[in-house]
């Protein structure tokens, strides 16, 4: 047999922690963990993954359509070939106008001045009719007096006429005319779906031909000669000048950074997502609940990164091949996928920075849209510019500092180093660059006169500001980390990096613990409003007993020593108000006990367990677990306790069996024992036939229920249960009941509940928070025999005894009902018998008509308590006489001790008035009662009625309006005696 001494040692000794690993192992297994979960959330969001291995194939897929069909153009037009020998081409008529590209019509096909001389006109009227493809109708020319008439109407209706000439007739010694002409044409060269029209040839040359033609006849008649044979052949042609190809154009080059910008903004977006998803879903509190520091979360961020931008910047690689583009082709692949992944690094450092200051992952979505119509334009621009404004003019000009500025923005260094690439491969005496000259190319022109003649910022120098961006963005994302506030509020000061505490905890120096000043707590405690003259005996009673030992080591599993929490609003530290949530507050736990911790929603409670595990920090006084203080020493605190948080911490596309290998792995324990450790504790909360089931289909118990198991990975020593059965069916609760008692053996469980029927099954000792203050502390069964209001009495009648009437009033009784009562003789006597022997008053009615009149029940006080046992024996003795069949006594429940502790509370300097409808006998009509918070009992002004309000609890703890009676008061009405 098991000795119960020893039973009862076992009990109270504390827990050892499952073996753990520690140092750069742990380190290297809590990177290797976050990097595993990352990959998997990633790997079960299939559209998104879809998106970013498929967003490179589909852009780089529409850069080589674009060129395709530039290069089917080009084909088509000369000035993209080498010419010699220009063929002939023949001048034909002047076209129609109706036939010019954005022409407005009506139209004209020339105009001419001036229109007021014979000899212009006959010109026109020949040039009009003589005209070699299609004569010219009248009404298609406009003539004017003079040039400036001209001018004046083409200015007011442009796109209207295509050419104007203007003629200048003089007279020569001999009488003969002189002709002199000029042609005025609109110089744009216009293009429309392929097609260009150059004004020179399209316009110029017809019009000049046409006029020069009816000159000469007109020379030829003034000179008695017969022009006709000479003007019939008339038939003028020209040829280009030889020229070579144009510089040719890479679009890759030059827009293609575009394309591999957009393509990376996939990825920079499902970053900034996952990261902001994480802070936002409180996830990130969950990791360090276990051990996790902030640098290694980012550290395994860096390490996914780094993997995603190896997979793209290969995969854009191998497209680019696959397309056949000529940059890829020729430039040495090492030089162009080097490119590739700094960019994508650096991209992956910007979106780090940037995560720290979003707080949705909406608005992470909003942001990436506003980055990627930033980085479309500016890789348009700087691509498309030849570089601008990484050019020698600029980056040694007066304006300098602008590259410097552009290079914090990576997309523009990936568009001047792509350019370059580009350039180096443009036309087919181009070998691209190769990895021995990334640095030279661009200093001694490799390539003709001109290609980098402006070059200042090399590949070699667009690698280096690139890793630069990379380092730069992810060191200032984790010091932003600290220095701006986090998803709880708390924020470290700007010059974190220079205290000693830094430091120390990075290598893993222990700041020497002190204890806590008593003096300062309770004048912290006093300014946040904790009122310790006011205390009750056994809160008074452990507060002084901690007090008085607080220079002495504790063995306690937890000590709470003044805790005090008090939150400011900007500006308002060092005066004005504040929310005091926790106020100055002294208790322990010790090993082997469960302890609940209850109140109402913003009672302390919640805040209470987030200062004692490191989630929001003090503002005076300390916390200890099993001696270390959260103080001084959060992570030697956060390796001793588990938690099972009040809103579930999961990630919902990843089972409940890899949830548990990951907080296994970042607790440190060693890999052998993961397997082991998930199946034991999944088991005993009923999840291993689901434990392959991804959390997101979980119901709400079950998501519960996983959230109790992580918190008891690695056999914690201190376990912080926050509503841990909420949402699940009484079978599983009882089950998950069972679990937290077998967990207590041997460590202390902290319990926050709504559900009085949890605590007052499982907790050894309940402490009642309200107003930031401690107001009880001592076990159920103390509790309710302290503030409680008595025991309960319910009492069986025999068949032959039971009447259907019922003594007292109630709610919706009537005089009636009053009267019925009273004439049952039976009851009566028994009312009689309580109220004399006992000072028993008979309880609520709704329970007394239970069983159609066959029970009575009564309310005992707790001043007749020790009466209670001799008044039973007595009952028992004349249980015949009075008609009692069987007796029941059960003492008050923890619900109405919560309630009248939580309405004390409520009461205290509370202006809150809650309005109650009273409907008045005798039709007096319905009036809404303003009645303060707590009030039992209130007259109604103007009437002879009283009203006794029933206060409940809500399911979050608070007090509100449960019911009420109306009583008709007497000449001289008696209020209720007050509340203990």
């Amino acid at each position: 047999m098991t000795d119960p001494a020893m039973a009862a040692d076992a009990k109270d000794a504390p827990r050892v922690s499952h073996g753990t690993i520690g140092g750069p192992q742990l380190f290297a297994q809590q990177i290797a963990a976050l990097v595993w979960k990352n990959a998997l959330v990633k790997w079960r969001n299939k559209s998104s993954l879809i998106l970013q291995i498929g967003s490179a194939f589909v852009m780089l897929l529409l850069v080589l359509g674009i060129e395709e069909a530039i290069k089917q153009e080009e084909r088509r037009t000369e000035s993209n070939r080498n010419i010699e020998v220009p063929t002939k081409q023949r001048v034909g008529g002047i076209p129609d106008c109706t036939k010019q590209f954005y022409i407005k019509t009506p139209c004209y096909t020339f105009a001419y001045t001036p229109n007021n001389d014979s000899a212009v006109e006959e010109f026109v009227k020949g040039m009009r009719e003589n005209n070699l493809d299609a004569a010219i109708p009248l009404d298609k020319v406009k003539g004017f007096p003079t040039v400036a008439e001209k001018d004046a109407w083409l200015l007011a209706n442009t796109q209207r006429c295509q050419a104007g000439i203007e003629f200048t007739v003089s007279t020569l010694p001999d009488n003969k005319k002189k002709v002199d002409f000029g042609i005025q044409v609109n110089g744009t060269v216009k293009a429309s779906r392929g097609t260009f029209e150059d004004p020179n040839f399209y316009v110029q040359l017809p019009l000049q031909q046409a006029a020069e033609r009816e000159i000469t006849r007109f020379t030829l008649k003034q000179a008695g000669m017969d022009e006709a044979d000479f003007v019939d052949t008339w038939d003028v042609s020209f040829r280009k000048y030889p020229h070579p190809a144009i510089e040719p154009f890479s679009l890759v080059g030059a827009i293609g950074s575009t394309f591999i910008f957009a393509a990376a903004m996939f990825t920079y977006v499902m970053q900034l997502n996952s990261i902001v998803g994480e802070r936002e879903l409180k996830l990130r509190q969950a990791l360090r609940n276990v051990g996790t520091s902030d640098f290694t979360y980012w550290l395994s961020w860096v390490v996914t990164e780094f993997i995603v931008c190896l997979v793209q910047a290969a995969l854009i690689l191998a497209w680019g091949n696959l397309f056949g583009f000529q940059l890829f082709l020729k430039n040495d692949s090492s030089v162009t996928f080097t490119l590739l992944l700094l960019f994508q690094l650096a991209m992956a450092g910007f979106g780090f920075c940037t995560s720290v200051f979003l707080r949705s992952s909406a608005l992470a979505t909003m942001y990436g849209f506003v980055v990627f119509l930033l980085g479309f334009i500016l890789t348009l621009v700087v691509g498309v510019a030849g570089g601008e404004p990484f050019t020698k003019g600029t980056a040694n000009g007066k304006y300098k500092a602008i590259p410097i500025i552009f290079a914090f923005f990576p997309p523009t260094l990936l568009a001047k180093g792509l350019g370059d690439l580009g350039k180096a491969t443009a036309s087919s005496d181009r070998g691209g660059i190769k990895w021995s000259q990334i640095d030279s190319y661009c200093k001694n022109n490799v390539y003709s006169e001109g290609s980098f003649g402006a070059c200042d910022y090399s590949l070699e120098m667009c690698y280096e500001l690139l890793t630069l961006d990379f380092f730069f963005f992810t060191i200032l994302a984790m010091y932003l980390d600290q220095v701006l506030p986090n998803e709880f509020g708390v924020n470290r000061p700007f010059y974190f990096p220079f205290l000693p505490s830094t430091w120390m905890s990075l290598l893993g120096m222990k700041k020497s613990v002190s204890s806590v000043d008593v003096a300062a707590t309770d004048a912290a405690a006093a300014s946040a409003g904790g009122n310790a003259s006011a205390l009750e005996e056994d809160v008074a009673e452990e507060e002084m007993r901690l007090k008085q030992s607080a220079t002495e080591q504790s063995s306690a599993a937890m000590l709470v020593q003044g805790l005090v929490k008090s939150f400011y609003s900007l500006g308002c530290r060092g005066g004005g108000a504040a929310f005091h949530a926790v106020k100055g507050n002294w208790f322990e736990v010790k090993t082997g006990e469960l302890f609940g911790l209850l109140g109402p929603n913003g009672a302390g409670k919640s805040t209470t367990i987030n200062l004692m595990t490191g989630v929001l920090p003090c503002t005076a006084g300390d916390g200890y677990i099993y001696g270390t203080s959260v103080v001084t020493d959060i992570g030697g605190v956060r390796t001793k306790i588990g938690v099972c948080p009040q809103f579930d911490i999961l990630w919902g596309e990843l089972t409940g069996e890899e949830h548990m290998y990951l907080f296994s792995a970042l607790r440190g324990l060693p890999y052998g024992m993961l397997e082991q450790e998930t199946l034991n504790l999944l088991g005993s909360v009923k999840l291993l036939k689901d434990r392959k089931v991804e959390t997101r289909a979980y119901s709400g118990g079950m998501r519960r229920r996983l959230s109790v198991a992580i918190s008891l990975i690695g056999d914690p020593q201190v376990v912080f249960l926050d509503e841990p059965t909420t949402g699940m069916d009484p079978i599983h609760r009882r089950h998950v009941w069972d679990i937290i008692l077998e967990a207590k053996a041997g460590r202390a469980i902290v319990l926050t509940t709504h559900s009085m029927e949890e605590a007052d099954a499982l907790s050894d000792r309940i402490g009642i928070i309200a107003g930031g203050r401690l107001r009880c502390l001592a076990s159920s069964v103390r509790l309710k025999r302290k503030f409680g209001t008595g025991y309960s009495v319910a009492i069986s009648l025999r068949a032959d005894r039971s009447g259907s009437g019922m003594l007292g009033g109630h709610k919706g009784s009537s005089s009636n009902d009053l009267n019925d009562a009273v004439d049952d003789p039976a009851r009566v006597m028994l009312n009689t018998y309580f109220r004399d022997g006992i000072d028993g008053e008979l309880e609520d009615a709704a329970k007394s008509l239970k069983g159609n009149g066959k029970y009575m029940h009564f309310r005992i006080p707790r001043e007749s308590d020790d009466r209670l046992s001799s008044f039973l024996r007595q009952l028992d003795e004349d249980a015949h006489a009075l008609g009692v069949n069987d007796v029941q006594v059960t003492l008050a429940t923890l619900d109405e001790v919560f309630l009248s502790i939580a309405k004390k509370a409520a009461l205290e300097g509370s202006t809150k008035m809650c309005q109650i409808p009273i409907e008045l006998p005798n039709n007096g009509g319905m009036i809404m009662l303003p009645i303060p918070l707590g009030t039992d009992y209130a007259q109604i002004g103007g009437t002879n009625y009283a009203v006794r309000i029933e206060w409940i609890t809500d399911a979050d703890g608070n007090i509100v309006y449960g019911d009420h009676t109306l009583e008709e008061m007497s000449a001289t009405p008696q209020p209720p005696p007050p509340d203990a």
